[in-house]
């Protein structure tokens, strides 16, 4: 967390610095923590499939590369 700054202010600029995804802070008021099989059921299957792309490359410390 930088200086300043709310857990959920975190999570969303880690959210688009690590994902690209960006979330409007006035369309999301909670924070859920789902294992990422459970977040396939809540996602679109395209954002899912990017989800499962960067879980992979963290837990294998490897770059994921994804076109749209």
């Amino acid at each position: 967390m930088d200086h300043g700054e709310t857990p959920w202010e975190c999570a969303l600029r880690e959210c688009l610095e690590e994902t690209g995804i960006a979330f409007d802070p006035e369309e999301h008021s909670e924070v859920r923590v789902h294992s990422v099989r459970e977040w396939e059921a809540l996602m679109s299957p395209s954002n899912f499939a990017r989800l499962r792309e960067i879980d992979a490359a963290r837990r294998t410390g490897t770059v994921a590369y994804m076109e749209r």
